[in-house]
């Protein structure tokens, strides 16, 4: 496997082979030869926080992480990062992470095959500030928690799972879920059958051949 480089860049994260941007004007902020970064954010401070899921192959990820000297160090540290935590107490799939205008660090764990689905917010000393964990009836068998934003006092979290919203009012401590398995929330099997083949036919008749792919 080629050497993977974690560029940031328009609040992007990506770890990507070094030839592939060489040149290109890019900052190097940290490089890792383990692990994959879906996610990043920056504090006020600057400091940058990566979302390193345990996928398999990597189940030692950190899960979230700070760059430090060049590298991703586990963040907040101690029991979060350790597989003999409990679920609902370690991260593991962290799918996104923000900072939003609380100066918080939001993570969304996706937990893993034992539960543990969650969103966490840390302060950057690592103390916690938010630990929140729903039921059933918020996150029903199949549910995802993937990605969040941040009113005020309001979080709206994505479910990739099954389709849905999921809002949750900080100062009530009231959580609702919306728009349960709607169809604008979830692919059309039909349609992306239909994009695929579209999108082969115009590969073939790029390359001089014209009959419609089945």
């Amino acid at each position: 496997m080629t050497r993977r480089t974690l560029i940031a860049a328009a609040a992007m994260a990506s770890i990507i082979p070094r030839t592939a941007f060489a040149g290109a004007g890019l900052k190097v902020v940290a490089t890792s030869r383990r692990f994959l970064a879906n996610g990043i954010t920056t504090d006020a401070a600057g400091r940058i926080y990566l979302s390193m899921p345990s996928w398999t192959g990597m189940e030692d990820s950190p899960g979230l992480a700070r760059v430090e000297d060049g590298a991703p160090v586990p963040f907040p540290g101690g029991a979060w990062h350790d597989p003999a935590s409990a679920p609902l107490g370690r991260l593991t799939t962290v799918n996104a992470v923000h900072v939003f205008d609380d100066g918080l660090i939001w993570a969304v764990d996706q937990g893993g095959p034992e539960g543990g689905q969650k969103l966490v917010a840390f302060h950057p000393d690592g103390t916690l500030a938010h630990h929140l964990a729903f039921g059933p009836g918020i996150l029903p068998e199949g549910a995802a928690m993937n990605d969040l934003r941040k009113q005020g006092g309001r979080v709206y979290v994505t479910d990739s799972g099954l389709g849905g919203i999921i809002l949750h009012d900080l100062d009530r401590n009231v959580t609702l879920r919306r728009l349960s398995k709607h169809p604008l929330l979830r692919v059309d099997p039909s349609r992306w059958r239909s994009a695929r083949a579209t999108a082969r036919f115009r590969m073939l008749r790029a390359r001089g051949r014209r009959s419609m792919p089945t």
